[in-house]
This record gives structure tokens, C-alpha cells and sequence, in this order.
């Protein structure tokens, strides 16, 4: 079974549309003023040792197959193929180079059984299967194994074709990758130099065994090429041990301003229920899009009763909704509410009081303010400097969200709802730092 273009989703379908209309001009995908993109399974991000034009195959194969992952193979032009990777020039030799090589790439998988050494799990999948240049079409497969991963995957990052036709740096693309992956966690975790140089690819090439070298011709232009045209903005952070630098970690952050953002402020667009959305059920930027792309239809009372219809069956069965953050993106779509007879279902509070509750929540009230008035003190006896970056870091982290950008500690501390996660983030990157060889 072959998928014809005219089966395409509606991304895939906006896609082509846009080259049959531009393919006179001959516009780049980079300069098209509509967003072009799809939700990349985090599994199918982990892929390093990749060039340039190799990654914007993978990108292009798995846009084309993310909305219909049943066909056995893709059949489309070759020079849409090529418009949506980006690859303007006509030799095709160095395209099916480009090919051969994304064949080669593969995934991982890793299951261990900690009872048990012999039922432990190791697999490779290619990411990528036949493939073929005709008659002026391109016709491949996606690997039984990953289909999948293709459609709806739990863990996934939006990626945008525009974007990521817009790097020049095969570090730097999958430098960007893999850090937007992490951008709802704030950052990456610190690494040692060893396994970061696994991590970005770069392991096998002696010249950068010396971090200078390393950061002057790798990382420094990633992230400024990364900061400079895309979605997400980045800064480095080191660790030394030994007056040696022994630990790198990144920190991201949306970036409203780089050259091919077209995606908008969700928080701006969903102000009152963006807390709710993000925080409690982890809802995506996709999720988020897909909302303000119908808020005619989609208003606040909609959009609250699902969440009212969400909580009642969470609490209903606790542990059977394992995916909320599905469950409520599903109640939103088809309108779902609590009805009276559901709601008459409630059990009416009490009004006498628990006296186990009640305990245990002046124990949690007597433990929370004293993790404020740790962290406070400690405020007082470090510089303006730590203070500082304790204030930016925790600004950034998914519990800062709240804080709409403010990073002033003195003022995060005083948070009424991020006070105490800001004494805790304190506490334990202090703890964490004494534990740390000097």
C-alpha cells in the first residue's frame, strides 16, 4: 500500500499546498509565513552522529508519516520531498548519500530487569527502511517497529520543519532537538564532558578532547545560532572540579524573538487557564495550539467544565486515568461535562472536622515554614550573585511557570504559591553543591 498525496492529514495537506503555490517563485520552506511542523516522538530524538541534510531527511520522512502511520511505504514528488528538507540543489548524489546515511541511523532501546540480569532487553531499530528515488518521485518506509511512535506518542516534542531547515550546524540542530525535548523541565541535568561529547556526537573526534576546543568550534555556535533563529533560547552552565571544567548542564526557555518563530504566546492567549493546563495536567505546546487555534468554539466555560468532568473521574477511579493530560484534551474536543446526576454522585462535606486531616496538615504547614525560613536566612548569607541565579534558574524550572518571568528571589520567596518551592529548589541546589568533590 502506497499513501498518494491527496490522502494526506491536514499538515502534510497545508504543506503541499503551499509548495504548489510558491513552487514558481521558488521560496524556501524558511520563508514561508505558516508554520510547518509535527509532534516528534522523544524516543526518535536521541539520535546523534548525524549530518546536517541526513536529520532533515529523518525530519521530512517522519512529518510525511506522523499523521498516517498505517501505509507500508510513502510515495510522493521528489521535489516536494526536497522543498520540505530544504535541500535546493539538484544533485541528487549527494541527496542519496544523505539517504544511505539516515538508513544507517538508529534507535536504542533499553529495557532492564532489575530482579532478573537475564531478562534484561536491548534492541536497534534503523529509523528509517527502503527507500527509493523514481521516475521523480521518492518512495520509503518507516520501520515496522516505530509505527508507534508515530501517531499521538505520549512523550514527543513539537518540531518545526521552518526551524530546523533554518540551521547550517549539524551540532547545532542537534543541539536544538534535543534541548527543546527538555525545555518543559527547564534544562538539561549536568554532564560530565565524557558523556556530553557522546550526547552531542562528537565523541570519536580527538580535536575535542580539550574543552576549549570543544566550545569555541561546538557549543558556543550552536547555542548562538540556536538563540538566534529558533523557538527556544539557551544558556551554559559549568562546573568545575579542580580548576577543571568537569560538568556542563544548558538552561532553556521559550524565545518569542527568534527569526523564524511564528508560533504565538500561549500564556498571553489562555491567561487564566494556563497555570491549570500546564502545571496540573501537562498539557503541550501542541495541546496549547491546538486550543487557540479554536477558542471561538473553545471558551473558558468550555474548556472548565472539561477540566471539572476530568477531576470528578480522576477521583471517581483513582489510577485509572493514566494519561490526564489525554483524557482532558479529549473531553475539551468532544464538549464533555459533569452532569447533575453525576454531580448529585458527590459526597457532601463534612462538617466536622478529621481529626488524622487535620493533623497531618499542621504537620505539613509547620514543615513548609520552616523550609521557608531555611531558605530565607540562607538568602541572607550568600551574594547578590547566588541570589541572582537561584532567582533566574528557578524562574525557568516547569514549578516557575507561574511566576510569568519574575526572578527576583526576594520577591519569589514572598510568592504566595511559589514561595515554598522556591525555599525547597533552594535548600537542595545548596545540599547538592556541598555534596559535590572539590
Amino acid at each position: 500500500m502506497m499513501i498518494k498525496m491527496s490522502e494526506k492529514s491536514i499538515p502534510q495537506q497545508l504543506a503541499l499546498d503551499i509548495f504548489k503555490d510558491i513552487s514558481l517563485t521558488e521560496t524556501s520552506i524558511t520563508d514561508v509565513q505558516k508554520d510547518i511542523g509535527y509532534n516528534k516522538s522523544n524516543l526518535l530524538i536521541d539520535v546523534s552522529d548525524l549530518s546536517l541534510v541526513a536529520r532533515r531527511v529523518l525530519n521530512g520522512c517522519y512529518f510525511l508519516a506522523a499523521e498516517n502511520p498505517n501505509p507500508e511505504y510513502y510515495d510522493l514528488p521528489v521535489e516536494f520531498f526536497k522543498w520540505l528538507i530544504n535541500y535546493d540543489s539538484r544533485n541528487h548524489s549527494h541527496l542519496k548519500k544523505a539517504i544511505r546515511e539516515a538508513q544507517k541511523a538508529s534507535v536504542i532501546i533499553n529495557i532492564i530487569d532489575s530482579n532478573d540480569q537475564k531478562r534484561d532487553k536491548w534492541a536497534s531499530v534503523p529509523m528509517l527502511g527502503a527507500t527509493a528515488i523514481s521516475n521523480g518521485r521518492v518512495i520509503f518506509k518507516i520501520p515496522d517497529e516505530l509505527r508507534h511512535q508515530l501517531h499521538n506518542p505520549l512523550g514527543f516534542t513539537y518540531l518545526s520543519l521552518r526551524i530546523t531547515a533554518a540551521f547550517n550546524s549539524q551540532y547545532a540542530i542537534n543541539l536544538y532537538e534535543k534541548l527543546s525535548s527538555l525545555k518543559q523541565q527547564g534544562g538539561s541535568d549536568w554532564f560530565e564532558m565524557d558523556k556530553f561529547k557522546e550526547w552531542i556526537g562528537v565523541a570519536n573526534i580527538k580535536s575535542y578532547d580539550e574543552y576549549k576546543a570543544l566550545r569555541r568550534n561546538v557549543i558556543d555556535p550552536s547555542i548562538a545560532q540556536i538563540n538566534d533563529i529558533s523557538d527556544i533560547f539557551v544558556t551554559l552552565e559549568v562546573k568545575r572540579t579542580s580548576r577543571k571544567i568537569s560538568h556542563i548542564r544548558f538552561m532553556v526557555r521559550d524565545n518569542p524573538d527568534g527569526k523564524f518563530v511564528l508560533r504565538m504566546d500561549y500564556r498571553k492567549s489562555i491567561q487564566e487557564l494556563y497555570d491549570t493546563l500546564v502545571r496540573e495536567f501537562g498539557l503541550s505546546d501542541e495541546n496549547l495550539a491546538k486550543i487557540v487555534e479554536n477558542r471561538t468554539e473553545w471558551t473558558n466555560e468550555r474548556i472548565q467544565m472539561a477540566i471539572e468532568f476530568t477531576r470528578f473521574r480522576i477521583k471517581q477511579v483513582p489510577g485509572k486515568i493514566k494519561y490526564p493530560g489525554i483524557y482532558l484534551m479529549n473531553a475539551i474536543e468532544k464538549g464533555f461535562s459533569l452532569g447533575e446526576a453525576e454531580r448529585s454522585r458527590v459526597p457532601e462535606k463534612s462538617d466536622q472536622k478529621n481529626p488524622e486531616a487535620e493533623i497531618q496538615k499542621n504537620k505539613k504547614d509547620k514543615e513548609t515554614n520552616e523550609t521557608l525560613l531555611n531558605a530565607k536566612k540562607l538568602l541572607e548569607n550568600i551574594s547578590v550573585k547566588e541570589k541572582k541565579e537561584f532567582g533566574i534558574s528557578f524562574s525557568r524550572s516547569p514549578a516557575g511557570v507561574i511566576l510569568q518571568g519574575e526572578v527576583d528571589p526576594e520577591k519569589i520567596i514572598n510568592h504566595p504559591r511559589a514561595g515554598a518551592g522556591f525555599a525547597t529548589f533552594i535548600l537542595k541546589a545548596v545540599g547538592n553543591r556541598k555534596k559535590q568533590p572539590d
